[in-house]
C-alpha cells in the first residue's frame, strides 16, 4: 500500500514519548510520509504517558477540546 492513497482520512497520530515499545520516531516517520504526499496530518507527542508500558494511564486531558473540537470537524467523503 502506499501511504499516499490515505492522506483524505483525517489523521491525529497520539503517542507517548516514554513507551518502552514504539519509540516516539516511528510514527513521526508516518507523518512525514502524509505530509509530504499533502495530507493534513496532526502529530500530538504525549509527555510520560508511558509509565504503565504501552498502554495509556488514562484519558488524555485536552481542556482546550481541540481533540473533540477537531473530531466534530471531520466529514465523511461522499
Amino acid at each position: 500500500m502506499n501511504v499516499c492513497e490515505i492522506t483524505d482520512i483525517p489523521t491525529w497520530l497520539l503517542h507517548s514519548d516514554s513507551d518502552p515499545i514504539v519509540t516516539w520516531e516511528a510514527p513521526q516517520v508516518m507523518v512525514d510520509a502524509l505530509e509530504e504526499c499533502g495530507s493534513d496530518v496532526r502529530f500530538t507527542l504525549l509527555e510520560g504517558m508511558g509509565a504503565m508500558g504501552h498502554e495509556t494511564p488514562g484519558p488524555v486531558d485536552y481542556s482546550d477540546e481541540a481533540l473533540f473540537n477537531w473530531m466534530m470537524e471531520q466529514v465523511r467523503g461522499e
